[in-house]
């Protein structure tokens, strides 16, 4: 014996069910009714009228490109902020070594060797910099890619 849920449940089927093949109808009818809109406006040499149907469906399809092109756009905005970021980072690593130089060399003694002091902070800069540069292509790369 069928208890009142599945009885409710089987009525709800059923009228969903009608929904359905109502709105398949409909549809179908839609698309008689301009197709022969259309041969006749073709025939008199007049305007043909856009199938609704098909403008339904590409508005559809532009709707959900437009939501993907909006994730695609935060995406990229993250990105290029994490970019940003490192490279500020980087270069306030930079500023704070090249004031280390100026540091060493200001306090050192006139007949030290101030050359050595100086190659070994240049090359760290240096090493800092073509950091900073990967970084900086990173992001252009991320940029070109967006377009």
């Amino acid at each position: 014996m069928a208890t009142s849920i599945e009885i409710q449940a089987r009525g709800l089927t059923a009228q969903l069910g009608k929904a359905e093949a109502d709105i398949n109808q409909a549809a179908q009818n839609l698309e008689k009714a301009f197709k022969a809109a259309n041969e006749q406006a073709s025939m008199s040499g007049g305007q043909e009228s856009p199938d609704p149907i098909k403008l339904i469906r590409q508005i559809t399809a532009l709707e959900i490109a437009i939501g993907n092109l909006k994730e695609d756009c935060a995406t990229i905005a993250l990105k290029r902020f994490e970019v940003v970021q490192k490279i500020v980072a980087s270069q306030c690593q930079t500023v704070y070594q090249v004031k280390e130089i100026l540091e060493r060399t200001e306090n050192e003694d006139p007949y030290s060797s101030r050359e050595e002091i100086v190659d070994e902070s240049w090359e760290a800069m240096t090493r800092s910099l073509e950091k900073q540069m990967k970084l900086v292509q990173v992001a252009q790369e991320g940029s070109t890619a967006a377009k």
